[in-house]
């Protein structure tokens, strides 16, 4: 992964614009399948990489405009992300995933989860909108996912008609929707429109 680091630090538009990034790609060590081998990852490694790596292959694709888009990538990131996504079963593409789910962290480990107190790890213009659009997004599942596991046990509630159950399943449903709400209606507090849909 530390063979990335240049490229992560000049992932956003903020520090370097334009063909320049591909330059940075351009100079990495030609693909070594020893050298960029993945498999021995783990998974929390490759979900980080399978992020930064759909980030990266589409900034190479895009920096220059829609006019110059390319259509290929250099091997020493093509693969491992190809490679990657295989393992994880994603396409390889920049999916929900890549910006969303797998492109996260804690402010503060001692404290709870909340749209407070997360933080993207990368974005690929280094605007304040484009993050903050993934981190609606985030906790919006992150809260939402509090019911799935309860939702699966439903069917055997109602079939047993443990009609309690039942009820607080609803009443936590109801709590966890509203909260929900709540989240996505604090889009535009650092979501500028001019600026994420430019």
């Amino acid at each position: 992964i530390s063979f990335y680091q240049p490229i992560l630090d000049n992932l956003s538009e903020n520090v370097i614009k334009g063909p320049k990034f591909r330059e940075i790609i351009d100079k990495l060590p030609k693909y070594d399948k020893q050298l960029y081998d993945v498999s021995q990852l783990s998974l929390p490694e490759k979900k980080f990489l399978y992020s930064v790596l759909s980030m990266v292959c589409h900034r190479y694709i895009w920096c220059d405009g829609p006019i110059n888009a390319i259509d290929k990538i250099p091997a020493v990131i093509g693969i491992p992300w190809y490679q990657i996504s295989k393992d994880l079963g994603i396409a390889c593409v920049l999916t929900h995933a890549a910006v969303d789910l797998y492109n996260w962290h804690l402010i503060d480990q001692n404290q709870e989860f909340s749209l407070d107190n997360i933080m993207t790890n990368y974005t690929m213009t280094g605007t304040e909108s484009e993050s903050w659009f993934y981190l609606i997004m985030i906790a919006i599942e992150g809260i939402g996912g509090n019911i799935l596991e309860d939702i699966l046990g439903l069917p055997e509630h109602m079939k047993n008609k443990n009609n309690q159950v039942i009820t607080d399943f609803l009443c936590k449903c109801n709590f966890t929707i509203k909260n929900m709400t709540k989240i996505i209606k604090r889009m535009y507090e650092k979501c500028k429109q001019e600026i994420f849909f430019n």
